[in-house]
Formats: C-alpha cells, structure tokens, sequence
C-alpha cells in the first residue's frame, strides 16, 4: 500500500510539474523564433490655430457727391477652424464727419449677420477721403474651445468729390436787324 501511495504521489507531482511549466512565460530565446507583431502608436491630433483676414472692398476709388457705391466685405478663416459672426459693424475712418450715408442696410451695425460676404450700399454725402473698416464680433472655435474674438479689415482710401457740371447754355444772340 505504502508502494502505491507512493506511485500515486510521484504521478501526481510530475504532472503538476508539466502544468506549471508549460505555464511558465516565454523566454528571449524562444520569442525569436515568432514573428514580430508590429505596434502601432496613435499619432497626437494637432489643434488648428485660429486665424481670419478680412477683406473690405469699395465697388470704386472716386465717388461724385450723391452717387451710391457698393462695399463687400469677406473673410477668410483657417481651415479646422469656425467663426459665427454676431454683429459686423462698417465704420468710416476719416478727417472729416461722415461722408457717406448709410442706404442698405440703413445703419453701420448689422446684427446676426449670417455668412459672408457682406454687402453695403453707400451714398455720398459731402467731399473729403475716407477709408472703410470692418469689424466682424464673433465666437471662434478650432475644435478646442469657444471664445470670443474681433477680426477686422481696411478699404483702400476713397476719395468723394463735388467734380465740375457742364451746363448747356445756349448763347443768346440778337437776330433782329436795324
């Protein structure tokens, strides 16, 4: 009986023996002989930077008194990035007072304005140079966060005269005779 219980516990042994170490990890030597699995990283997401030209462009350079002219202004964000505009405004910067009355719209400010481009239609009220600037209040947004921000633009100097009328007079001749 001793013999068997002793048979019986060698048995036993060996094969938690071979369970262990067919559980046992992988040496350096035998990974060598298994094909490399590659890894891959993710590569980090950039955040695209936030940044807009505006253009504001006069239909003309020269403008008589009470002739209208048109002034569009777009602008251009970077690409990944928005800016709803909230209010534009369209203000004239010169030595003299306002030169140009505001016909469409009625007033510098436009609130809620939707997309660009944005059109002005503008009548010349009294002579002198003046130069447009646009100001567009919004929210920008790149993907990262939202945050207030102003883009702004500048026309080209326009010039408003009061050019000379030629005026038909006919002359006035005496064509009785003596």
């Amino acid at each position: 009986m001793k013999r068997i219980l002793f048979t019986i516990t060698v048995a036993v042994s060996a094969l938690m023996l071979a369970v262990l170490l067919l559980s046992a990890p992988v040496t350096a030597s035998q990974q060598q002989d298994q094909p490399a699995i590659p890894q891959t990283t993710p590569a980090p997401t950039s955040t695209p930077t936030f940044s807009a030209t505006m253009s504001v462009m006069p239909s003309q350079n020269l403008v008589n008194i009470s002739d209208t002219m048109t002034v569009t202004i777009d602008i251009d964000i970077s690409t990944g990035c928005v800016f709803p505009v909230l209010d534009f405004t369209l203000s004239q910067i010169g030595n003299d007072d306002a030169i140009f009355a505001y016909t469409s719209p009625p007033t510098d400010v436009i609130g809620s304005p939707g997309n660009p481009p944005y059109t002005y239609i503008l009548t010349a009220i009294s002579t002198g140079t003046v130069t447009f600037k646009g100001q567009a209040y919004g929210e920008r947004n790149c993907g990262d966060y939202w945050n207030w921000a102003y883009v702004n633009g500048y026309s080209p100097l326009v010039r408003i005269g009061a050019w000379p009328h030629h005026q038909y007079l006919p002359a006035i001749t005496n064509t009785s005779a003596p």
